[in-house]
């Protein structure tokens, strides 16, 4: 029987390769499709790119200050400085226009302490005289009194008394007003005094030199 049908194994032979042709076609579809499908995101599923968590800072606004801007050229008052009139002790002496003054007596006395910083001893008690024949009252009511000694000019402390007077506050035309005023001064020193007028900030500055 086997003799009579050599080609018996060919059918089965064929299918077997015809089996093996359709698995290598199933595995290279398949290959070809999880290749395609492979850089492509899940279904259903969208790709967000991502975002930034840094925020551009929001630029504020420097302020400033207007410029100041000159305007003109800046000027600087200065006190005008006052004159000095220089006279001996025995002497008037113009302070102002109408308005002389001058050292009317000089008295050697026994200084009275009574404020801080005084002491008493010798003294001098001058008298300033000062005379306004102008038309309008003088001012008298800064005026100042001084007193310097010796060849050194020594500034003499001034005491309360005796005899102690201020200048009233003015003086009127046509009158004359005095004002007594007493300072420590060695005896060995009175031989160059200087008394210093000031009558006000205004006007002149009366000094009277010589001896007591």
């Amino acid at each position: 029987m086997s003799g009579d049908r050599p080609d018996a194994a060919r059918p089965d032979h064929r299918l077997r390769w015809l089996i093996i042709a359709v698995v290598v076609v199933a595995l290279g579809v398949g290959g070809f499709i999880v290749f395609t499908r492979g850089g492509q995101p899940a279904p259903g599923t969208a790709s967000t790119p991502a975002q930034g968590t840094a925020t551009a800072a929001t630029p504020v606004p420097t302020p400033s200050l207007p410029t100041a801007t000159a305007t003109g050229t800046p000027t600087v008052e200065s006190a005008a400085p006052r004159a000095t009139v220089t006279a001996s002790i025995k002497e008037s002496a113009d302070i102002v226009t109408g308005v002389t003054a001058q050292v009317k007596k000089i008295t050697a006395v026994n200084g009275i302490a009574q404020g801080p910083g005084e002491v008493a001893g010798p003294a001098l008690q001058i008298t300033v005289e000062v005379t306004n024949a102008d038309k309008s009252d003088f001012d008298l009511s800064a005026a100042i009194v001084n007193l310097y000694y010796g060849k050194s000019r020594s500034p003499a402390g001034a005491l309360s008394g005796p005899g102690v007077r201020a200048f009233p506050a003015k003086v009127g035309p046509g009158a004359s007003v005095t004002g007594t005023f007493v300072f420590n001064v060695p005896k060995s020193e009175r031989g160059q005094i200087r008394v210093e007028f000031r009558g006000s900030p205004e006007v002149s500055v009366a000094i009277f030199e010589g001896a007591a």
